[in-house]
């Protein structure tokens, strides 16, 4: 993660900052599979999403603090429209999108049931109405170089004091998200929003920052989650509970560290997928291949043996998830 700090923007709401990086958070969900990373107060917009053929997806959010007053909603799609008409001049756009909490983002109160609750539009699906106003704020502000064609409206509800509803958007598509890889924890989801919020909110309090997170520390702390479901007393093979206790609380930190290490870890599937053993068949057989990752331990041979089949074990308990990961979504 790269945090650098901007001095553009630091009078925003903390309300507003909120929503930005929730925001930012479902735009990256909808497009993770293709997304490389994703930035919150970028150069050019609030939230910029790289792809992988290094195309970019523009996005301005705007806030509203109470979803039933409207007096601001035409002053927001003006100023949203500027950015994202300044955007369209880049040569590198895959989307343009404006998202917002409002359920009537055109102040038109005729199309409301079309945004009343979480919605992507393309601009040739908009109501006309809606699209009749762009096209007015266009000529009438000198919007020229707006590309219509890869502009997009996303509405999300984000309102209330109480976590559980402000969020439960959010939430969902994060459900939506991670369901797709197999993964229905309900205690997985609420953690891994959780880090990912904290991730972006960092500092946020003190002056706005420029955070750039890659997909893949975005979804390793996915994976982290996952292994500290898989609980290595499992592997109980030639070993007492006390043992392994010792051993795990003794060596907590590299154990830790070697399980989330990324190298290993593809070292580690690629060999076990080779060999199409059973997981405690492969740890007996193969341990040894991996004496390296505790050769700078000063310790008995055994404690040493059974520091790397915990690190295995641990591992390989996840592998499926693990895969399943960096295939469908590309990390």
């Amino acid at each position: 993660m790269i945090i650098k700090k901007t001095s553009t923007n630091a009078s925003a709401s903390l309300a507003g900052w909120d929503f930005q990086i929730n925001a930012a958070i479902v735009l990256l969900m909808l497009n993770l599979k293709e997304a490389k990373a994703v930035k919150v107060e970028g150069e050019v917009e609030d939230i910029e999403i790289t792809l992988n053929d290094n195309s970019k997806i523009y996005s301005q959010a705007k806030h509203v603090v109470e979803p039933d007053n409207y007096s601001t909603v035409r002053c927001h799609l003006i100023n949203a429209l500027r950015t994202l008409n300044t955007a369209s001049l880049e040569d590198n756009i895959n989307q343009l999108i404006y998202v917002t909490n409002s359920p009537n983002p055109f102040s038109e109160q005729s199309t409301m049931p079309f945004f009343i609750s979480r919605t992507e539009l393309e601009y040739e699906e908009l109501p006309q109405k809606c699209k009749t106003k762009i096209i007015k704020i266009m000529s009438e502000y000198d919007y020229n170089d707006l590309k219509l064609n890869k502009l997009f409206v996303h509405v999300i509800p984000f309102y209330g004091k109480k976590e559980d509803n402000k969020y439960k958007v959010v939430r969902s598509v994060v459900e939506e998200t991670l369901a797709k890889l197999d993964i229905h924890s309900a205690g997985v989801i609420y953690k891994i929003l959780h880090i990912w919020q904290r991730y972006f909110f960092q500092n946020a309090t003190e002056v706005i920052i420029d955070v750039i997170l890659s997909k893949r520390e975005l979804l390793w702390a996915l994976i982290v989650i996952l292994m500290e479901e898989s609980d290595s007393i499992k592997y109980k093979i030639d070993y007492s509970e006390d043992d392994l206790l010792f051993v795990k609380n003794r060596y907590v930190e590299l154990i830790n560290y070697q399980t989330l290490n990324f190298e290993l870890i593809t070292r580690v599937l690629s060999d076990y997928n080779n060999n199409k053993k059973p997981v405690t068949k492969f740890i007996d057989e193969y341990w040894k291949n991996y004496i390296d990752i505790v050769e700078t331990l000063d310790d008995d041979s055994e404690t040493l043996t059974l520091v790397v089949k915990i690190i295995l074990f641990k591992i390989l308990s996840q592998r499926e998830a693990i895969n399943k990961i960096k295939v469908e979504v590309g990390l």
